[in-house]
């Protein structure tokens, strides 16, 4: 995952070359000052989807840049350590917000390939 400036607002989903598409998310307006003079732009998160763009590679692609494929076994150790006793309970929390913010960011990719008639498979 990068976060890629534009100098207007990007689509979400764009064709970056053979077989190789971008999908963004988290725009957001930015200001920029150069020599006194304010520019407005746009940011935003971006992946890289191979081949066929289908919701689940969109998701996987996106959730792997965010948390990296391991993370999610390691917030549940440690929430299973912490319901153990073993660690306090601040994992437990750290592990519903992790689940709060992937299922936020799911839905909206899932809505966003609802919108674009991107196909779940």
């Amino acid at each position: 995952m990068k976060i890629t400036g534009f100098s207007t607002k990007p689509d979400v989903l764009q064709s970056v070359g053979q077989q190789l598409t971008a999908y963004r998310w988290n725009m957001q307006e930015t200001n920029a000052e150069h020599n006194g003079i304010t520019t407005q732009g746009f940011s935003a998160h971006e992946v890289i989807i191979e081949g066929m763009v289908t919701a689940s590679k969109i998701k996987q692609a996106v959730l792997n840049a965010v948390w990296g494929k391991d993370q999610e076994a390691k917030y549940i150790n440690d929430f299973n350590a912490a319901n153990a006793g073993i660690l306090d309970a601040s994992y437990i929390d750290a592990y519903k917000t992790f689940l709060t913010e992937r299922k936020a960011l799911k839905d909206q990719i899932s809505a966003d390939c609802e919108l674009l008639n991107i196909p779940e498979e």
